[in-house]
């Protein structure tokens, strides 16, 4: 038994063999089915490779034919996603050729972030400044937080319906898009608030006034997340997100620059 849908391919579906038999359609089918009728979501999304798009954009068809999808009340995307590349353009695997872990990233991010804090230490120390993170448990703390951050981030910065590039050295650049150009602009905003000896609690919602022209970009940037989020609602492209952060914390950035907080 065969399901055509001629908006998306010429090449039906396959829901019955001809020996009565199931495949990766059948299966698909029955789990829309599910998800929508016996599950009773309202949306359903599905994470995989670029290379599956055209198959489950005709499983939805399929559902809209038979009735269990029924846009706008329910809603059914595909997120598809590019390929991780290493620096050789070639699909991202070990040196041996076998498939990268996640597990074994993060733990390579964790141990590059440590060795980038004390690096920083060592060099706090001999410029005679106030060194940070002195105590090991707390480097590896912080290095943990770092790193995992660094590789989500880096991650969800990229387009993903393209291909990328793993690099180390964009991840954990502390001047660059990443996680660790957040953290430091997030610490500055604690520094603030610490020093200035004041309960965000206590300061009364009307009190804001904007007068100089970097606190006005920056309000207005600030005023833009709604916007952000909706975005990824509509396509589902998560780089929305990062692209915004960036650009918040370099607004940030140029208001500490130019106001005496």
């Amino acid at each position: 038994m065969c399901i055509f849908t001629p908006n998306i391919s010429t090449i039906p579906l396959m829901a019955v063999k001809s020996d009565g038999g199931f495949g990766y359609d059948s299966t698909d089918l029955a789990a829309v089915y599910h998800r929508l009728f016996v599950m009773r979501a309202d949306w359903v999304i599905y994470v995989t490779d670029l290379g599956q798009e055209q198959h489950f954009h005709m499983i939805f068809d399929a559902a809209k034919q038979a009735g269990w999808h029924t846009p706008p009340l329910t809603r059914c995307d595909h997120m598809g996603f590019g390929v991780i590349q290493g620096e050789d353009k070639k699909k991202f695997k070990t040196r041996s050729g076998e498939t990268v872990k996640l597990s074994d990233l993060l733990d390579e991010a964790v141990q590059r972030a440590l060795q980038e804090i004390q690096q920083r230490v060592q060099d706090q120390k001999k410029d005679g400044g106030e060194a940070f993170l002195t105590n090991p448990q707390e480097q590896q703390e912080a290095a943990e937080k770092i790193g995992m951050a660094a590789v989500r981030y880096f991650d969800m910065k990229q387009n993903r319906t393209t291909n990328y590039v793993f690099n180390w050295d964009r991840m954990l650049d502390a001047k660059g898009n990443s996680a660790v150009f957040l953290f430091y602009a997030y610490a500055r905003i604690l520094s603030i608030q610490r020093k200035s000896g004041i309960e965000m609690s206590s300061i009364p919602e009307t009190c804001l006034e904007v007068k100089h022209a970097s606190e006005r970009d920056l309000a207005l940037k600030l005023l833009q997340f709604p916007e952000v989020i909706e975005a990824i609602l509509a396509d589902l492209h998560l780089h929305h997100l990062t692209d915004y952060l960036w650009e918040l914390c370099n607004t940030l950035t140029a208001f500490y620059m130019k106001c005496k907080v």
